[in-house]
């Protein structure tokens, strides 16, 4: 079995920027409410078969997306921020 590694430096953050003309509340809940999510996170023609989101300090998230043809491809993430530290980003 072969590893990747990637030349990229560990101490280096990647962050994209959007403005979207909507209240931070609502976008909020469009990022961490299931139901919501699975209707709008992968473009066609993936989809988003599956949303488990434990979004307090110390939750987790799993987001499965499914291609054309092909089995479930599950997105785990482990929230280390609480709602307020993530919600005082927001501009």
């Amino acid at each position: 079995m072969s590893s990747v590694t990637s030349a990229f430096p560990a101490d280096r953050e990647l962050v994209l920027q959007r403005v979207l003309n909507a209240p931070r509340e609502k976008l909020y809940r469009c990022w961490t409410t299931p139901e919501l999510i699975v209707q709008w996170f992968t473009p066609p023609p993936f989809k988003t078969t599956k949303a488990v989101m434990d979004v307090r300090a110390g939750g987790a998230s799993c987001i499965t997306m499914q291609g054309a043809g092909r089995t479930g491809i599950p997105q785990s993430r482990h929230l280390s921020r609480s709602r307020a530290q993530r919600e005082t980003r927001l501009h």
